[in-house]
């Protein structure tokens, strides 16, 4: 196969599917200039509050760049608990089946508390405690908060499910009847300016998250990464958009972490009053989106199983004792597809002009990997639209997948017959659609690559090797060079 360099453009469109005007063409121009990079895309393995998810059929089939949906990241809960499985049913041990075909699947997986353990806490047990109490942290406590964590990422390692990322506490700002435990920035800044040190991450070989406030709010961020004596141990700064949609506070809080080198995750939400239709997965999408657009590197859905979650409703295992979890959501799996399966790994690139801060009938992003360039957009009029696409480089040829509500994930051929980089899009009626395009050879000036160096070792094995000089059992998205040859994996 001739060599090719591919840009990938997403369109994310949602109109009505009938036979109606096209809206106003929507004018797209794509820059090389570089935003955030993007880690990547995952759910919490839970399927409902505080109930870890036992069956790894699911992990299978979200997980991995080979699997359906393409998630490569997962969160689970640290149950409060001091010390190794004590027979509660959200113990660390529920976690490790989970963990282990998450990671196999070349999942990140991070881990929250919901509560540090009761005894640390001034009510004296995890949940939150009355409406009228403040649940937090005790002073003579905070000394052994990390050791904590410790423990608990000792145990994970031991038991081959190491976890790569642990985070300081779900939502400090809100009170709840469940686990929870509240710190003000304040307080939280300063369990870790006084105690982080004590965290074993280079032995762990784990991440440090704060914040993961309610609704993404920068004052988190703020007090962590401010001070330089707090900023040191912090390498992601989490949160939720409940209440806040992502280009409200999420798009300040990206703003401070990215002036700090540290990255932006979205660690919890899901489609708020939906009624199960198309239109709800597509808002999902416009959400995804828009956190792409408020600078988040990460974006992390709520439960795997539950309302507004990919896999069912939950509702079918409250009724099934062996826990397993039936029918896969589909429209809400495909969806998060064009993401998963495309933007992972990839850079934002500018587009302009932006969309408003309250979003627009049509939105759109755009993103660059390697030989790769990502493009969203999203149309909620009620008619299909055209957008009018200008790319920062010329292209030869591309391939089209489409999500609508009757075919969702349709694939086909793009055929250009000379080099070009502006194109008129027609967006079908309620849909998501992905457009991979392959950059003109002449203009990259790479149209051969010297494989000489690296052919005896390639023809000795049947591993395949990407650009970038990292081996894999399988061919990756891109060039991979092959005992010897070139091959280009769509």
């Amino acid at each position: 196969m001739n060599y090719r360099r591919y840009i990938k453009v997403i369109a994310i469109a949602s109109a009505m599917a009938i036979a109606v005007p096209v809206t106003a063409i929507t004018r797209i121009k794509v820059s090389a200039d570089q935003e955030q990079k993007i880690t990547g895309f995952g759910a919490a393995a839970l399927w409902h509050l505080m109930a870890p998810m036992a069956d790894t059929d699911i992990i299978n089939y979200l997980y991995g760049e080979e699997s359906a949906v393409g998630l490569n990241i997962m969160r689970m809960e640290i149950g409060p608990q001091l010390s190794a499985p004590n027979g509660s049913y959200n113990s660390w041990d529920k976690y490790l089946q989970p963990v282990k075909a998450a990671k196999a699947r070349g999942a990140i997986v991070f881990a929250t508390p919901w509560s540090p353990p009761g005894e640390y806490k001034t009510n004296g047990y995890a949940s939150g405690g009355e409406p009228d109490v403040r649940a937090t942290l005790r002073e003579d406590c905070a000394g052994k908060f990390f050791p904590w964590l410790n423990t608990f990422l000792m145990y994970m390692a031991r038991n081959k499910a190491a976890v790569d990322i642990v985070s300081i506490q779900n939502e400090p700002d809100w009170w709840v009847s469940y686990s929870g435990c509240l710190y003000s920035p304040q307080e939280m800044h300063d369990l870790v300016r006084d105690h982080a040190s004590e965290l074993k991450k280079d032995l762990y070989r784990a991440r440090l998250m704060g914040s993961e406030s309610l609704n993404h709010n920068p004052d988190y961020a703020r007090a962590l990464l401010n001070d330089p004596e707090t900023e040191k141990y912090i390498d992601i700064i989490g949160g939720h958009i409940y209440g806040n949609r992502p280009l409200y506070n999420m798009k300040q809080t990206a703003a401070i972490a990215a002036a700090h080198g540290k990255e932006t995750w979205m660690t919890e939400h899901y489609v708020e009053g939906g009624d199960g239709s198309w239109m709800d997965y597509l808002r999902f999408a416009q959400e995804v989106n828009e956190s792409m657009l408020a600078g988040a590197n990460a974006y992390v859905s709520w439960y795997m199983i539950g309302p507004g979650a990919f896999c069912g409703d939950g509702r079918e295992l409250d009724q099934r004792p062996d826990n397993k979890w039936g029918q896969p959501n589909m429209p809400m799996c495909m969806a998060m597809a064009h993401f998963s399966k495309h933007v992972t790994g990839a850079t934002r690139l500018k587009t302009t002009p932006d969309i408003p801060a309250d979003g627009a009938d049509f939105e759109y992003s755009a993103y660059q990997k390697g030989d790769s360039i990502y493009v969203i957009l999203i149309n909620l009029d009620s008619k299909r639209g055209t957008a009018k696409l200008e790319l920062p480089m010329p292209v030869t040829t591309g391939t089209k997948f489409e999500s609508t509500e009757d075919a969702l994930y349709a694939v086909s051929d793009i055929e250009i017959a000379q080099p070009q980089q502006s194109f008129n899009i027609i967006v079908p009626a309620r849909s998501i659609t992905t457009l991979a395009y392959a950059i003109d050879p002449a203009y990259t000036g790479i149209g051969d690559i010297n494989i000489s160096t690296t052919q005896n070792r390639a023809t000795q094995d049947n591993t395949y090797t990407t650009l970038d000089g990292v081996r894999h059992s399988h061919p990756m998205r891109g060039i991979n060079l092959h005992q010897g040859r070139k091959i280009v994996n769509k």
